[in-house]
Order: structure tokens, then C-alpha cells, then sequence
């Protein structure tokens, strides 16, 4: 019995070292990006004016189902004057304050009046998994829809709301957008744990050129980013589901900026393409294939430092995980008196 305690840190060694060889050799197997090729093999174009025609017959199978929104606001976007501008933030049921703090600082459509812009918030998010089962679910459940009944800003969907669905999140919200909320001009997606400077970022928006705007996608563009390979990684990704070294250049998921024709191109190709669940990486291989490539803002940080609160470009930053740390960094905006509340 003692041999065998002896030897049981050496084993586990073993079995991480065999895993991690394993991961690094199925690496060197990739392909190579100049042959990339990802489902479906069919030109995105084509399928976009397929859809648009309701050419069903030469359509390739739709690899993603069509969600349902089971809780929204059919007025959302009805009210003049329009919005030009859509804030979708992804959220979870249990963030009930932090989607306040948003509403009463960033997300007030009073920051982007003062710059004479329409805007709306929206929050999306699916369902609990566990949603009859437990009676902390069903308390969550109607918790949101009392949210829902004072606000009506909530967007719900029939999807489990998890990380591994995050990729149906943005499509459902795209397709939200093209049905309720036609004549924006821009929609911006957004973690809600992001800090955003809303006037910083329409005036980024208000710099597109009418040639940039057609084919507008904007955000923390990442460049030669690797796959996760190990399973232990949150981020994982098998070869078999993307067998090359390295992803296109992405924007990544937590403010990306895009203009209204882009927005009706993408939920209407996305369908048809192999589910990732890693949402900014499969929308950067969507702009791969369409040959259209994503605009970096240096404004988008990906982690919350105090200086870049004073930075005359900050747009947005990661890692408010609170209402009191995006509280706090609302406030060193100094944005109070062109988003106060009329």
C-alpha cells in the first residue's frame, strides 16, 4: 500500500505530461492557414442572396436552429423618436444589479442624447437550465420578469443561457435586431462586465466613412491567436471542430461595434455555418470568408487599469465584475452631467 502512495504523484505527473504531448502533437497536425476552408464550403454571399430571395432550393442545411424570444417588449424600438443605436448586452439571470448600475450609467440613453444620437439597451440573455426544477429557478424566472414588467429591456430567449451557448446569444440578438430594430444605424455588443465610455464610442462610430460603413466590424481585434487545445482549458477547442494553427483576426466578444448592413449580412450567413461556441473567434471566421476585415479600436482594453478612465480614447474595458467596482469606474468617467437623467 505504501509502494503505491509512493508512486501516485509520479503517475498523475505521467498522465499530465501524456495529455499535454498529446495536445501539442495534435497542434503540429493542424493545417495550415492558407488552406483554410470552414462549413460551409459554399461562398457566404451566395447564401445571403439565397436567403434574401427565399431560393430555398439551393440553399446549403441551416447548421443552427432558430431560436425563440420568450420574453420581450415588442415597442422596444417602436417609440420616436427611432434609435440609431443599439446597446446588446449579454447578460445572466442572476446580474439583476449589475444591469441596474448599467442603467443608471452607460446604458442611460441620456449619455448618448447629449451627443444628439438615439440610442436603446437591450439585455439578452437565455434560459436557466434548470428552469422548472428548482425552486430557485423559478424564483430567478420571476424576478426577471418583474425586471422586465418596470423596464422593458429584457430579451429572452429559448436557448440554456451558458458560455458554451454564447455564440446562439449574439445570433439570436442579431436576428432580434433585423426584425424589431430595422432602421438603426449601428449596434454594439457588449459583456456586461464591461465599463463603457458612451460618448467615446459614438464618436468613434460617427468617424465612419460612408465607404467603411457597408462593411463596418469594430473592436479588440486579437491577431494569430492559437486554439486551446488542452481539454482542461475553458477555451478548448478539439481539431476535429477547427483543424488549423491559428484563428482569423477577431474582435474580441465583449464590445464589438457593428454597422446596420453588417449586422443583416452575418445573422443571415451564421446559420448556415459549423457552430463554434466561442462567439468573437466564429465571427471573425465569418469575416474571413466574406473577405472583410474587422477594424481594431486601441480605445478597447481587455482589463480594468484606473488610467484608462483618463485616456481621451478609452471606449471600453473589461473586468467591472461588480456593481461597485462599475459604480466606482462610471464615476471616475466624470460623464454625470451629460448623462444625468432628464
Amino acid at each position: 500500500m505504501s509502494w503505491c502512495i509512493r508512486r501516485r504523484p509520479r503517475l498523475i505527473l505521467l498522465i499530465i505530461f501524456a495529455l499535454w504531448t498529446a495536445c501539442y502533437h495534435l497542434n503540429l497536425l493542424a493545417r495550415s492557414p492558407d488552406a483554410f476552408a470552414y462549413p460551409p464550403d459554399m461562398n457566404l454571399f451566395q447564401i445571403y442572396d439565397l436567403v434574401r430571395t427565399k431560393d430555398n432550393s439551393k440553399l446549403p442545411p441551416r447548421m443552427m436552429p432558430k431560436f425563440r424570444a420568450l420574453l420581450y417588449d415588442r415597442g422596444v424600438c417602436k417609440e420616436s423618436p427611432l434609435p440609431k443605436l443599439l446597446f446588446l448586452v449579454k447578460s445572466v439571470h442572476r446580474n439583476f444589479a449589475q444591469r441596474e448600475q448599467i442603467r443608471r450609467s452607460w446604458g442611460n440613453p441620456m449619455c448618448a442624447k447629449s451627443t444628439g444620437v438615439i440610442s436603446r439597451t437591450v439585455f439578452l440573455l437565455g434560459q436557466l437550465k434548470d428552469k422548472n426544477a428548482s425552486q430557485e429557478a423559478i424564483v430567478l424566472q420571476r424576478k426577471l420578469e418583474l425586471e422586465q414588467t418596470k423596464y422593458h429591456d429584457i430579451v429572452q430567449f429559448d436557448f440554456v443561457d451558458s458560455y458554451a451557448n454564447n455564440t446562439y446569444k449574439i445570433l439570436s440578438g442579431m436576428e432580434f435586431v433585423c426584425s424589431e430594430c430595422p432602421m438603426a444605424r449601428f449596434v454594439a455588443i457588449l459583456d456586461d462586465d464591461f465599463l463603457v465610455h458612451p460618448i467615446n464610442l459614438i464618436k468613434t462610430i460617427n468617424q465612419v466613412t460612408e465607404f467603411q460603413y457597408p462593411i463596418y466590424v469594430a473592436g479588440g481585434v486579437i491577431s494569430s491567436a492559437q486554439p486551446r487545445r488542452s481539454p482542461f482549458s475553458k477555451w478548448y477547442v478539439p481539431y476535429n471542430a477547427y483543424p488549423f494553427h491559428i484563428y482569423p483576426d477577431y474582435p474580441t466578444g465583449g464590445t464589438i461595434i457593428i454597422s446596420m448592413p453588417m449586422v443583416k449580412l452575418l445573422s443571415t450567413v451564421m446559420p448556415y455555418t459549423a457552430y463554434l461556441y466561442i462567439d468573437d473567434v466564429l465571427l471573425g471566421i465569418l469575416l474571413h470568408k466574406l473577405g472583410i476585415n474587422p477594424v481594431h479600436l486601441d480605445g478597447i482594453h481587455f482589463f480594468a487599469k484606473p488610467t484608462y478612465t483618463t485616456d481621451q480614447t478609452f471606449i471600453s474595458a473589461h473586468g467591472y465584475n461588480s456593481p461597485e467596482q462599475l459604480r466606482q469606474g462610471w464615476s471616475s468617467l466624470n460623464l454625470q452631467s451629460e448623462c444625468e437623467q432628464s
